[in-house]
Formats: C-alpha cells, structure tokens, sequence
C-alpha cells in the first residue's frame, strides 16, 4: 500500500480557531480511505505561515518535506495530500510552477482534494496537467497580491494618519500605554516602574543589578516574559524614546521592517520627562568600560574605579576571604597580590580591611561640606549653542534642496543634473545630522552633569539619613548611589599599605590623609586645609563650626 503524506497550511494564526485544521484532516484520511492509500501518522504542516512570501518553504514544513524527499527519507512514489494548489504555493507564477516541477521531478504525487486531481511525474508532459496547474497557480497569485496590495494601502493610510492627526494605529502598543476609545492612556503603575528604572540607573545600577533588584522584590514583568525581569528589556527601556512620546513607524520593504521616516514627537503621552531620560543615558555612558562593584546581588566596594595604589600606580584589588578568624575583607594592590614586575616595578604585599576604610572614608564624606566653584561651562555651552543653531540651519538647507530637486524632476523628468544634485545634498544631510547629534549630546553632558558642589550636597544628605544602612552589602540600591556619588565628587584615593595611609585625592588642590595605626583600630584625618592630624570626632566638630563661620 502506498504511503500518503498530508500536508495543511493556512496564513493566519486565527484559522486555527475555526474549522480549517480539522477539515483539511479529515478531507486527507477519507481520500486515502477512499483511493486504497496509507495515511502515515506524520503530518507536515505550517500554521500561521504565508505562502506568497514563500516563508513555508525557506522555514516551514514544506521546506522539511521537499528536503526528506531528497535524502530518501520519504520514499519516491508517495502521495503528499493538499486541500488546493494554493496551499503549496502562492508566489509569482515563475516560483510556483518551478516548486511544483520540483516535488513531479522526485516522483511525489501531488493529489489537490478541492478539485479531486492527481498531478505525477508523467503530468510534466501532459499538456492540460500544465495548463490547469498554470491556471490554478495564476489564480492564487493574484488573490494573494490584489489582498497584499490593499493591506499595503491601508497601513499605508494608518501611517498618514498617524503622522498627520496623531490618530491611533490600533498597533501593538508599548507595554505601559492603553488604547481607550479615542486616545492613548499612560498606565500609572508601569509609568511608576520605568521611572523607577530610570533612577536606578542614574543612581548608578546598570541593567543587570536592576532586573535582579526587580526580580527580588517580586514585581510582574508585563508582555511576554515568563521568567521575571530580563536585562535586554531593561537596556531597551533605558534606549527607547518612545517614553518621551515619540512613535517610529515602519513599513515592509522586501520582506524587511524598515523605518518609514523620521520619528513623531507627540504621538503618545509621555511616561517620562526629557532630563531624566538624558541623564539615564550620561550615567551609562560614564560607565561604559568600567566594572562596577556589584556582586551577586551585592555592592561589596563601594570604591571601585577610584583605588590606586599609591606606591606602584597599580589598581587597588577587594578581596573577601569569607569568615573566620582569618577571614574578612581587604584591599590589596593588584601588582603586589600577583608578584607582578612591570617596567622594573614591583610592589609588596600588603593589605588594608576593607570595612574600617569603607567607614572612615565615609565619615569624612558625611563631615565634609566642600564649597566648590561652580564648572566654568557657559562660555562652551553658548559656543555650542550657536554652532548647533549654524549646523541645523545647515541640514535644513540640504533637506529643502533634496525636496526641491525631487519637485524638479517630478515636473521634468530625470535629469543628471538633478539627479547628481540630490546625492550631493543627501550626503551634506547625512554629515549636518551627525554632527547635530554630536553637539547636542555635548551640550547635554555639560548642562546636565551635576556640580561637584551638588554631589556633595546629595552625598551628604544621603549618608546623614542613612549611613547605617549603607554598611548592608546586599542593600543594591543604596549603595550604588553612594558608588555614584563618590565617583562624581572624588577624584581618586590612593592607598600606601606598608604605612597604612589612604589620601582622599578630591581635587588637584585639595586631599584628606586617614593614617591608621598599625593594626587599624584607630585613624587620624589630616586635611590639606588644615597644618594638624585630628581625631575624627575633633574633625568633625572642627568642620562644622568652620562650616557654620563660612556661611556666616
């Protein structure tokens, strides 16, 4: 008994919840009845693929079928089982008639049941096989792009009117929007969440100790994600100006999602403010390259990146030796810790404990209260200002020209001239938008990078509040914050381990020196402000009454 194989597709995923499955089934199993046929257990079939794109060839079933032909898999002489022509294919006629050569030529039945016919290998030279298989294949063909064009032209007209009116796509939308019966409407515990996000990030977290904040405390991911917050989502939230309210439409061109123009500002209420969202992305450009100091759900140095040791130059290296009482945690020079010799320097090993200088530095900042001279940025920021009003004259210039030129030719036919002029100020435009988004994205890091004398404003506030809690490794957040704010408002501290010294290099002109006593139980502050060591209770008492006379 021949072997029948049947083979069911249909284009959309809705199909399937009606009738056409179980139809295309059962019209297979009576056929086979029927016709003396064995109907193998194995069904090839391709569920929500289009067959006028050809995707059930390249990634479907069909594609599985044709290739087991070919490595004997499926025995020459066997039947594949379809409803109609149209469900092996809907491609240009050219493409069709080649498939269906293709599956003859391996000696494969083809029975289509809605006419009851049975195309083999001898119908290659039957002329009304090719004839009706032409007519049929012609037919689906046309069905599918007289259907393609008028979806072409509806999203088309979907775009338009987004562009034009603001009016809803009826799209997918993103996660933290709701479509109501005439407009767009934030969600507020989503909008809730993404500042949140946001905040994270500025205060320091990148993406990965946020998923896993997020993930820890419980909170539901919305769209797809079964398995809790993941950090790509997280990096395309912290990139996405669609929170700013923008919507990028995109078209089909060649089976490819391409941008069909600039994007619309406005389109969507905004779920976040211009600043926030600039700052977010000035905090993870500052930390791009950079490690950071968390650790499985852990900020163990809150110093990470500023450490060096002062008698080599090499970083400072934090190392937790676990509990015991030769456990702990500690700082080490990183030359020294692997016997390094680099330029005919080597260093020594010696180690500091990480939790004494962690509390120390930390005393000082909270003591501290610096007057800083404000960044001398506005004369650059109004030289930027005017070379960026002089550029987007400039690519305005070129985009009306592009746009003159096209008028041009649509009234006169192509001409080289045109032609040539357009390229020239396609390229002019390619380099003024460039060179806009560079002096913009300059501008911002200047006016939007706090002032040293903000950081220590915010360091200060922050460690009053919450000092104690600070010492909780596992506290992500907080400390992250407290990282952030260190690396903007000090420079570097340097470390001589043998005498036991930190310097807290704040700036070029200014330094605290914390001398330790040789077993770390004690330490002495010497500021450079100041010609005498203190005691941290005296230099806190000194600090604050020379505070109180210099804003007197």
């Amino acid at each position: 008994m021949k072997l029948a194989y049947s083979y069911i597709r249909f284009s959309s995923l809705e199909q399937a919840k009606g009738d056409s499955f179980r139809r295309q089934t059962e019209q297979a199993r009576l056929y086979c009845d029927s016709n003396g046929l064995d109907l193998a257990d194995l069904t090839f079939k391709d569920l929500g693929l289009s067959a006028y794109h050809g995707k059930h060839v390249k990634d479907g079933d069909l594609g599985n079928f044709i290739q087991a032909v070919k490595e004997g898999n499926i025995q020459k002489g066997s039947y594949l089982i379809v409803e109609s022509m149209d469900r092996l294919n809907r491609q240009k006629v050219s493409t069709s008639y080649r498939q269906l050569s293709e599956l003859l030529e391996l000696d494969i039945n083809i029975v289509t049941l809605q006419d009851n016919r049975i195309y083999t290998k001898e119908s290659l030279n039957n002329l009304g096989d090719i004839m009706m298989s032409l007519v049929t294949i012609v037919r689906a063909y046309e069905e599918s792009e007289i259907k393609s064009q008028r979806l072409k032209a509806a999203h088309e007209e979907k775009r338009k009117q987004a562009r034009e009116n603001h009016k809803p796509t009826g799209y997918n939308m993103p996660h933290w929007i709701k479509l109501t019966d005439t407009s767009y409407e934030l969600i507020p515990d989503r909008v809730s969440i993404i500042k949140r996000i946001f905040q994270m990030s500025i205060d320091g977290l990148g993406a990965t100790a946020i998923h896993k904040q997020l993930n820890a405390e419980g909170l539901k991911p919305w769209g797809r994600s079964k398995t809790g917050w993941h950090p790509s989502y997280i990096k395309k939230l912290l990139s996405s100006s669609t929170l700013l309210g923008e919507y990028q439409p995109y078209k089909n061109v060649d089976g490819k999602r391409t941008k069909d123009g600039e994007t619309i500002p406005g389109y969507y209420p905004p779920a976040l403010d211009p600043i926030t969202f600039k700052r977010a992305a000035l905090a993870i450009k500052s930390r791009k390259g950079k490690q950071t100091g968390t650790r499985k759900n852990h900020v163990n140095n809150l110093f990470t990146g500023l450490l060096i040791c002062q008698n080599c130059g090499s970083s400072m290296h934090y190392i937790n030796k676990g509990s015991g009482s030769k456990g702990g945690q500690y700082l080490v020079c990183s030359r020294a810790r692997q016997g390094a010799h680099h330029d005919g320097i080597s260093c020594k090993y010696a180690s500091m404990r990480y939790p004494i200088i962690e509390d120390a530095i930390l005393t000082v900042a909270v003591t501290l209260n610096l007057k800083v001279t404000p960044n001398g940025n506005k004369e650059e920021i109004d030289q930027l200002k005017e070379l960026l009003s002089h550029t987007a004259s400039n690519l305005k210039t070129a985009e009306i020209a592009i746009s003159n030129f096209k008028e041009a030719i649509a009234k006169r036919g192509p001409q080289d001239a045109y032609l040539d002029a357009i390229e020239q100020n396609e390229e002019k435009k390619k380099v003024y938008k460039k060179e806009k988004m560079q002096i913009e994205q300059r501008i911002d890091e200047l006016e939007l990078t706090p002032l040293s004398s903000n950081v220590w404003k915010e360091l200060k506030k922050t460690l009053q509040v919450m000092k104690k809690d600070a010492a909780d490794r596992s506290n992500v957040e907080l400390r992250a914050k407290i990282s952030s704010l260190l690396a903007n408002c000090i420079e570097r501290i340097e470390f001589d381990a043998l005498e036991k010294l930190v310097t807290v290099v704040i700036d070029e002109q200014r330094n605290c020196i914390l001398r330790f006593d040789a077993k770390q139980k004690g330490y002495m502050i010497k500021p450079s402000w100041d010609r005498r060591e203190l005691l941290p209770n005296t230099f806190a008492v000194k600090e604050t009454v020379r505070n109180y006379h210099r804003t007197k």
